[in-house]
């Protein structure tokens, strides 16, 4: 139905009883967005957000995932060009009122 969305399959959510630690634990499954054939240089965890969303440069030279802030402090920009800008936009909102329904 919406097979261009950028929201990650959803595969399900669970408990675990930890009977060792007399506590459950809540865990949830989603489908990888890197699974690609591509050679991934760097990757960025976006989540929308500045709190806690900063790795330090020690972290960067071991190879973690960055966050948010590292994608602006590193300069990077996305230049899409007008028509991938509109289908961009087209399908955030798309997933957006999909997220408002659900």
């Amino acid at each position: 139905e919406n097979p261009h969305t950028f929201i990650n399959p959803f595969f399900g959510m669970h408990r675990v009883q930890m009977s060792s630690f007399g506590q459950q634990v809540y865990f949830m499954v989603l489908g990888s967005v890197f699974d690609t054939e591509m050679l991934l240089h760097t990757m960025y965890d976006l989540k929308g957000s500045s709190q806690g969303r900063l790795i330090t440069e020690e972290d960067k030279l071991a190879g973690k995932v960055r966050k948010d802030l590292n994608l602006t402090a590193d300069g990077i920009k996305f230049h899409l060009g007008p028509n991938n800008r509109d289908l961009f936009l087209k399908q955030v909102a798309a997933d957006t009122t999909f997220c408002q329904a659900n």
